[in-house]
């Protein structure tokens, strides 16, 4: 899938991509090494097919609710990064090398204990999808070549909610997908995910490790699977009689087609699994509500089939006559006008053009207007036929005119990285130019603190906006050394900001137990030199705070 990222290609100078682990249907994950903290990563590569402007906005969008939030046995994303081309979601290392858990089990046939292996990896991916339900967090990524396992036994969950996110992508485009068997009807149906639709999936998976089938091992494409979706799953039991009942139910009670007849929670799947909690088996009737199944959608499929092949056969016939008749119309045309050169008219103006057009007997069959950077308001772009071609008399010419350059709303790129301006801009012709750094109290470093136009003002999209960069805090702390074993003495000095306004700011003492003490309050303005020896505990830090604002 990912044929233009190279070995050693770096993400932002800063993220190296190593090698390639494996493919899936809509990212390429690698082993990665980041160069700023010296450390493994894992670097999830997405399609450049399907990074389109809206879906990076979505992608960006929910990834922000994983990022910086470790779940013990999930992918931990630590970064995300967007060129305006590719798309990457940086992950921290597991410290051990995985394998796919389909690879893994494949490895347990002629294990002797090969069941029992297979039910505590199902216990344990129970376990992990309980913490992320305790966080609200969806999974929504069940594929075979996203679960992995260790060297050790241990299980590992690959990136969150980028397969579903990738199938949505696609919007209808993808036929075949070996990981839509783990989707819900209600995702299939209307992109649904949540605990109960991870439920479905689990259950799935919980089937494979049973039987070491799918529910449905017939389905091949997507339609096949709604159709399967409709007459129901596999009972475990028909294709292992081994199953007991209680297991048959469990699994059997994840796969129903009504979400409000599955397992509700994950806490009650890991108390199951793990003997806290009964199995009370019950009578489990799998119905499809009317309204709810997929018959419309596998009744429009049908019909477009039918279509496609009409179509075909219809498109046959026509070019058959299509062939005829242009055979006939061309023998006519050649011999009826004379061949002209089509003038060059690019920057003239439009009724000019139209006039050079006319007095060749040619016409002009449909003009359109674009925004140009440097064609003026009313003077031809350029012309299909392009300046140059020879053609026969009576032919129409289309003609591209220009509308002048075009106006565009100042973004606001204060407190923005400089790593995000293409993302902000987008495909904008605007350049971004830094032409100064400057120290600031307030703006991290390497983030902008001002611009030239300022926001919300109007620039032609051709234009620059000039940006002030951070070079960070001017705040030097110095260790003046001992008082005794408990406290220190420290110098803080710093100079206030040429482009400071005046401001209010606060010398913090931060403990050890995250509180906070206020070691000097003064307002100050730009140029202002502060300079002050305090003295804290042995295990507090330095902070500042300014109108209000910690750093």
């Amino acid at each position: 899938m990912d044929t233009d990222t190279s070995k050693n290609t770096a993400i932002r100078s800063r993220y190296i991509i190593q090698e390639r682990l494996y493919d899936s249907s809509f990212y390429t994950l690698y082993e990665g090494w980041d160069s700023q903290s010296d450390r493994a990563v894992y670097i999830a590569h997405i399609s450049p097919a399907l990074a389109t402007p809206t879906n990076v906005t979505v992608c960006l969008e929910t990834w922000q609710h994983y990022l910086y939030e470790p779940i013990e046995g999930v992918f931990h994303l630590m970064d995300m990064a967007y060129d305006g081309h590719d798309l990457y979601g940086i992950y921290y290392h597991a410290g051990e090398p995985l394998v796919p858990l389909e690879t893994y089990v494949k490895g347990l046939t002629n294990d002797p204990e090969s069941s029992d292996k297979r039910m505590a990896l199902l216990r344990q991916v129970a376990t992990i999808l309980a913490a992320m339900e305790r966080y609200h967090r969806p999974f929504a990524g069940f594929d075979m070549a996203t679960i992995f396992v260790t060297a050790q036994g241990r299980v590992v969950l690959g990136p969150p909610m980028l397969v579903s996110m990738g199938f949505e992508w696609a919007a209808g485009q993808v036929d075949r997908l070996p990981a839509a068997v783990f989707f819900a009807p209600e995702f299939l149906k209307s992109g649904s995910r949540n605990t109960l639709t991870d439920v479905y999936g689990f259950g799935v998976l919980a089937h494979y490790l049973v039987t070491l089938q799918y529910p449905y091992p017939k389905a091949r494409t997507i339609l096949g699977l709604k159709m399967a979706l409709m007459r129901g799953p596999d009972p475990c039991q028909r294709v292992n009689p081994k199953v007991s009942d209680n297991l048959n139910f469990f699994i059997m009670k994840c796969l129903m087609f009504d979400p409000q007849k599955r397992w509700q929670s994950f806490r009650t799947i890991e108390s199951v699994l793990t003997g806290k909690a009964p199995i009370q088996p019950e009578p489990l009737r799998y119905t499809v509500d009317p309204g709810q199944g997929f018959d419309a959608d596998i009744r429009l499929v049908k019909k477009k089939r039918r279509l496609r092949y009409a179509a075909v056969v219809l498109n046959v016939v026509a070019v058959m006559a299509l062939g005829i008749v242009g055979y006939m119309a061309y023998g006519y045309y050649f011999t009826q006008y004379d061949v002209v050169t089509v003038p060059n008219m690019a920057g003239m103006p439009l009724a000019d053009a139209k006039q050079a057009v006319s007095d060749l007997q040619l016409r002009v069959a449909q003009v359109t207007y674009n925004h140009h950077s440097q064609v003026p308001d009313g003077h031809v772009i350029r012309s299909e036929p392009p300046g140059g071609r020879h053609i026969k008399q009576g032919r129409a010419l289309t003609m591209v005119v220009s509308k002048g350059q075009q106006e565009v709303m100042v973004p606001s790129l204060i407190r923005k990285s400089m790593a995000d301006v293409p993302v902000i801009l987008g495909g904008s012709g605007i350049t971004v130019t830094v032409t100064d750094e400057v120290p600031s109290l307030t703006v991290p470093e390497g983030y902008i603190v001002s611009q030239i136009p300022l926001p919300n003002q109007y620039m032609f999209d051709t234009g620059t906006i000039q940006v002030t960069v951070s070079k960070g805090s001017p705040m030097i702390v110095d260790d003046l050394g001992l008082l005794d074993d408990d406290f220190r003495n420290v110098r803080v000095s710093f100079e206030m900001p040429q482009t400071a306004a005046m401001s209010r700011v606060e010398i913090l003492e931060k403990t050890a137990d995250q509180q906070q003490h206020v070691l000097a309050d003064e307002i100050l303005s730009a140029g202002d030199y502060f300079q002050q020896v305090f003295i804290i505990h042995q295990a507090s830090t330095i902070g500042i705070r300014v109108n209000g604002e910690t750093w």
